[in-house]
C-alpha cells in the first residue's frame, strides 16, 4: 500500500505544481486574449506528472523520512529546471510544431536574465522539495490510517490530494513570482489597457497615461484580437520593459511599448508593414534603400534578402494585393501580383524590425 500511497501523493503533488504555476498564467494570458495561452500547460504536465509519481512511489518504497526528503529535494532540482526552460526551449518547441515556417527560429532566447532567474527557482524548489519529502512520509501514514486493512480508500486519496496539493504550493508560487509573471505581465498589462480604454467605466485600475497611449486607435480596437509576445525592450536583462502586438480580427495591427506595468506606448503598425513591404518590392525593381533615409531606423534589411529580391525582379511589380499574417511575434507579409506570382517576407524583432527572409511563389 505504500508504493501506491506515494505514487498518489507524487501525482498529486504534480498536479498542483501544475495547476498553480502554469494554468494560473494560462488563465491569465487567456483573459488577455494571448496566443497559446496554454502551451505551458500543456507541454510541462505530462512531464511533471511522471517525474513526481516516480519520486513519490520511490520515496514510499523506502520509507524513510530523511531519504524522501532528499528524493524531493532532487525532484524539486529538476522541477526548477524545467519551469526555468519551459517558456523558452519549450516555446520554441511549440511554435515549431504548430507552424513548419518558423522551424528552427528563436523564438524567445533563453538569455542572462532567464539564466540568472532559473537558477534561484532551482536552488529554491530544491529547498521546498525538503519540505514536500517530510510532507509525504505524514501524509502516506495519514493515509493509510483512514484507510480500510490493505486498501487504499476514498478517504486514503483525499488526504493525499489535500496534503500534495498544499505542499505544491509554496515551489508554484516560487515559479510564478520569478518566471511567469515578469513574462505575461506585459500582455496582461495591454490587455487591461485595452479594455478600460472600451469601457472608461471600468477603468478604474488603469492609469490616465496608459489610456493615453490608445486614445488615437479608439476607433480601431473595437473588435475581437489576439496578443503576441515580439520581444524584450532594450534592457533584456530586468525583463521590465516589452513589445507586444495586438493583431485584430479586421487586419488591424498595434504595437504598444510597455514598462513595468505601464503602457508607454502604441503604435499603427498595419501601416508600417505594408509600408516596409513596399519598400522591399521597389528595392527589387529599382534598387532603392528608402529605409536607410529615415530619420529614425526601424528597419534593417540584410544582403541576403536584396540579393533575393534582385534575383527576382522580374516577378515582381508595383501593383499587388498585400495579406498579413502573425505567429508568435512574427509577422508574415505576402504580396500576391497580377500574374499569379506571390513574395513572402518574414520580419521580426522591433528595434529595429528585421526583414529576415523573402520566398517567392504562386
Amino acid at each position: 500500500m505504500l508504493i501506491p500511497a506515494g505514487v498518489a501523493y507524487g501525482l498529486f503533488y504534480g498536479l498542483g505544481f501544475s495547476l498553480f504555476a502554469w494554468g494560473y498564467d494560462g488563465w491569465q494570458l487567456s483573459a488577455a486574449s494571448a496566443a497559446s495561452p496554454w502551451a505551458k500547460l500543456a507541454l510541462g504536465l505530462p512531464p511533471v506528472l511522471v517525474l513526481s509519481g516516480v519520486v513519490g512511489g520511490l520515496a514510499a518504497a523506502i520509507s524513510q523520512a530523511g531519504v524522501s526528503a532528499i528524493l524531493w529535494a532532487v525532484c524539486g532540482w529538476m522541477l526548477g529546471l524545467i519551469a526555468g526552460h519551459l517558456p523558452f526551449d519549450g516555446g520554441n518547441i511549440w511554435v515549431w510544431v504548430s507552424d513548419r515556417r518558423l522551424w528552427g527560429e528563436i523564438i524567445l532566447p533563453y538569455d542572462y536574465a532567464a539564466t540568472v532567474r532559473t537558477t534561484l527557482v532551482v536552488f529554491s524548489c530544491a529547498a521546498a522539495g525538503v519540505l514536500v519529502g517530510l510532507a509525504e512520509s505524514a501524509a502516506v501514514q495519514w493515509a493509510w490510517d483512514v484507510g480500510s486493512g490493505d486498501r487504499l480508500r476514498w478517504r486514503s486519496y483525499l488526504v493525499l490530494l489535500i496534503v500534495g496539493v498544499v505542499a505544491a504550493l509554496p515551489a508554484a508560487a516560487i515559479v510564478n513570482s520569478l518566471i511567469d509573471e515578469p513574462l505575461r505581465v506585459h500582455q496582461v498589462v495591454v490587455g487591461q489597457t485595452v479594455s478600460a480604454a472600451r469601457n472608461p467605466a471600468a477603468s478604474d485600475s488603469v492609469s490616465e497615461a496608459d489610456l493615453r497611449s490608445l486614445r488615437p486607435f479608439l476607433d480601431s480596437i473595437g473588435g475581437g484580437y489576439t496578443s503576441y509576445f515580439v520581444s524584450f525592450g532594450a534592457d533584456t536583462k530586468s525583463w521590465h520593459s516589452a513589445y507586444v502586438d495586438l493583431a485584430f480580427e479586421d487586419g488591424f495591427l498595434l504595437r504598444c511599448v510597455t514598462s513595468g506595468r505601464h503602457v508607454i506606448y502604441c503604435d499603427d503598425y498595419s501601416r508600417r508593414f505594408a509600408g516596409w513591404m513596399s519598400d522591399l518590392v521597389r528595392a527589387g525593381l529599382y534598387g532603392e534603400r528608402p529605409w536607410e533615409e529615415a530619420t529614425v531606423r526601424r528597419l534593417k534589411v540584410g544582403d541576403e534578402v536584396l540579393a533575393v529580391l534582385e534575383a527576382n525582379r522580374d516577378y515582381l511589380a508595383e501593383e499587388y494585393v498585400l495579406s498579413r499574417e502573425e505567429v508568435a511575434g512574427r509577422v508574415f507579409l505576402t504580396a500576391h501580383f497580377a500574374d499569379g506570382a506571390a513574395m513572402t517576407c518574414l520580419f521580426h524583432g522591433a528595434a529595429p524590425v528585421v526583414a529576415e527572409r523573402c520566398v517567392f511563389g504562386e
